[in-house]
């Protein structure tokens, strides 16, 4: 594990274009969450003695965490799709081909091997969905052994693996990336495949990964506490805006600061699982088995030219 973190250590240095693009990106979000939950909560204040208050309260921090899933969705996943492609090409070659920069190479991957952006949005889910069916089952499984307490446990470790799944799915993507291959589909499910032959080590480093990104969040929080609290001893009514403001800044630091590490670090663990690996016919029956969305992505592999066609007319 040791060996891999200074793997995943000199990835982030190599991407350092990333990190900076990532850290003024989540710098501008966090800025507008603190702005608009700033006059959120100064109309909660102005109809405090209302059941109003808690009504605007909620639809507005509701729509706050809407448009922060659309933002999401349709920009800051197209960086991390960049990155992904980028630390592949590293992992693999050691460095990208000269005359281009990281981040324009990284954009020019996404979009010529996803013709329609949307669809690395769809097979993402695809993935996620799988892959939470193939640790259902392991956790299933386990469940059986005769040890007391063992369902707490499992309760546990089941609720690191939900959280580290992302960096399942980041890794999966980046295979898609190294092979190339205009079917992306086809990569896709080789990607799930070789991730079933090797769910032990991937899935293991992922949640020690996971543990440590959200710790490091509870770290953030906790060291600015202090001035929180500072702030709200001058500005007494602005208390529980000072709370949400160290909140929002611990998550978008976990999310620059730690996760430009991990994410890396999970690529390169994945990958030297994989190392030499092909897919192995008896992981594609079980997953065929434990998961209809895999059988789903094995049919869209098949007929991925009739919808790459179907797709390109609709872009024109």
């Amino acid at each position: 594990m040791l060996d891999e973190l200074k793997l995943g250590w000199k990835m982030f240095l190599k991407t350092t274009p990333f990190f900076m693009l990532r850290l003024t990106t989540y710098g501008l979000i966090a800025l507008g969450y603190l702005v608009y939950a700033g006059f959120i909560l100064g109309f909660t204040y102005l109809f405090r003695e209302s059941v109003v208050a808690w009504f605007i309260m909620l639809s507005g921090l509701g729509g706050a965490w809407g448009l922060f899933k659309l933002v999401e969705r349709y920009f800051l996943y197209m960086i991390k799709a960049a990155h992904v492609a980028v630390i592949a090409e590293l992992v693999h070659n050691g460095n990208i081909p000269e005359g281009k920069g990281q981040i324009s190479f990284g954009k020019d991957k996404v979009t010529k091997q996803f013709v329609n952006v949307n669809i690395m949005f769809v097979i993402d889910a695809f993935v996620d969905g799988i892959v939470r069916a193939l640790n259902r089952i392991v956790f299933k499984v386990t469940s059986f052994i005769p040890v007391p307490g063992i369902e707490h446990v499992q309760r546990i470790l089941q609720a690191m693996v939900n959280f580290s799944i992302g960096y399942v799915d980041e890794a999966i993507l980046s295979y898609s990336f190294y092979k190339g291959n205009d079917n992306v589909w086809a990569s896709a499910k080789d990607g799930v495949i070789l991730y079933a032959q090797n769910w032990k080590t991937v899935l293991k480093t992922s949640a020690i990964l996971a543990a440590l990104s959200y710790g490091a969040a509870l770290a953030f929080f906790v060291v600015l506490l202090p001035p929180t609290y500072g702030l709200s001893a001058l500005m007494p009514g602005f208390q529980n805006f000072f709370l949400l403001g160290a909140l929002i800044v611990s998550l978008m630091l976990r999310a620059v600061l730690v996760d430009a590490i991990v994410m890396p670090t999970m690529i390169s663990a994945y990958h030297n699982a994989i190392k030499g690996q092909v897919p192995n016919p008896e992981w594609d029956a079980k997953l065929s088995q434990v998961s209809s969305k895999f059988v789903e992505m094995k049919n869209k592999a098949l007929n991925w030219k009739q919808e790459k066609a179907e797709a390109q007319a609709k872009a024109a």
